[in-house]
């Protein structure tokens, strides 16, 4: 399936070349913020598939947006790309980076999806409807609100929500206006379809199979408050990969290129800087 009209392109267009992968749930468009920090740079932005493709899968793990990453990157002709990679966006990133490690030079994952791995086993082996019930967080994308009169009736709505307040508000702007889609009929729905999100949710991929096959040297950044990447998790990742660099953002949640953008984009542009030269 053709790529060639699902991604965007952020930042100086004349710049150095840099892909950027999203995280669940969200729209690349909300890392305008985070990109405007990287002066010298063209960021490739490919849209995951729930934008473009409603047909929800059933899916037994992340491979369909590795797979996805990786036949854009050969359709467009890339290869030894800096890469940033935030969320699901993050860990597909990974996967291909072992499968493909020629795609990419440098790589940076931000707050990756890395469960344990006893979690993933008992997560995928059970059935959707059990998932949710067990993990909260499946049950809360599957019944997540889906439609309101108009934008505006969206924005008042999810501006109250806890997670939005935590965005900057251009970022927040960013989602309403990227991420809540206008229908034919003046109202408004979710851009990211809630069965994507829900079935992501409860179809972890586990990092842990892949690891030790890891070659390219990597910097992940996890957030101090991350709901995603435990401390545990964090620390035998350390001891697994000690040729990896390691960073934890204090005071922020999962979704820092949204809460803090300029502050994460400094912290990126001084290690791909040390990378340079």
């Amino acid at each position: 399936m053709p790529f060639k009209d699902k991604f965007i392109v952020l930042g100086n267009e004349e710049g150095k070349a840099t892909l950027l992968y999203h995280a669940n749930a969200y729209n690349p468009e909300m890392y305008g913020p985070f990109v405007r920090n990287f002066p010298d740079r063209k960021f490739i932005a490919l849209k995951q598939r729930p934008l473009w493709d409603s047909n929800v899968k059933t899916i037994r793990d992340w491979s369909i947006f590795t797979e996805d990453l990786i036949s854009f990157c050969d359709e467009m002709g890339i290869n030894a790309i800096d890469a940033i990679g935030h969320s699901l966006g993050a860990v597909a990133i990974w996967k291909a980076s072992v499968k493909r490690p020629d795609l990419f030079k440098n790589i940076v994952l931000i707050d990756p999806v890395v469960l344990p791995q006893e979690t993933v086993r008992w997560v995928n082996f059970l059935p959707f409807k059990l998932k949710a019930r067990i993990r909260p967080i499946i049950k809360i994308a599957s019944l997540r609100k889906n439609w309101w009169a108009s934008k505006e009736e969206a924005a008042s709505h999810l501006g109250s929500k806890s997670v939005f307040k935590r965005f900057t508000p251009e970022v927040f702007d960013l989602f309403i206006q990227y991420g809540i889609h206008k229908n034919d009929d003046g109202s408004a729905s979710l851009a990211y379809p809630r069965e994507w999100e829900a079935m992501i949710y409860a179809s972890p991929e586990n990092i842990w199979k892949f690891l030790s096959k890891t070659e390219k040297e990597i910097f992940l950044i996890r957030a101090e408050h991350s709901n995603v990447l435990s401390g545990e998790s964090w620390l035998k990742l350390q001891k697994h990969n000690n040729q990896n660099e390691y960073f934890e953002m204090k005071g922020v949640g999962h979704l820092i290129p949204f809460e803090k953008p300029v502050e994460l984009a400094r912290i990126i542009a001084d290690y791909l800087a040390e990378k340079t030269y």
